[in-house]
């Protein structure tokens, strides 16, 4: 099951991936996955951030671990619209996409 962390994580990787790696900024995340407010956003990022798979830096910029890709237990679907009609990835469990 995808969670809106997850979400959030897809949407950094594929704004950096068309913008050239510059990161997205909180409000620009909140539209994305629309999420309620931009401390919704905190929150996920901090989430993200425990868990290693983002470093934030102090100009407020998100870096991406090296490492992370080679041990993801996600595998990437397509761009969906969500309820707004904006586009934001969905992810499964790769376990799922084996079988």
């Amino acid at each position: 099951m995808t969670t809106i962390t997850d979400e959030v994580f897809l949407f950094i990787l594929t704004f950096k991936e068309h913008n050239g790696g510059v990161s997205p900024t909180m409000r620009e995340i909140q539209k994305g996955c629309d999420l309620p407010s931009t401390s919704t956003v905190h929150k996920h990022l901090k989430k993200l951030e425990e868990q290693g798979r983002i470093i934030r830096t102090k100009s407020r910029r998100i870096r991406l671990p090296h490492d992370f890709y080679a041990e993801s237990p996600l595998a990437l679907t397509r761009l969906q619209p969500n309820a707004r009609g904006t586009v934001c990835l969905r992810v499964i469990p790769a376990q799922e996409t084996t079988s």
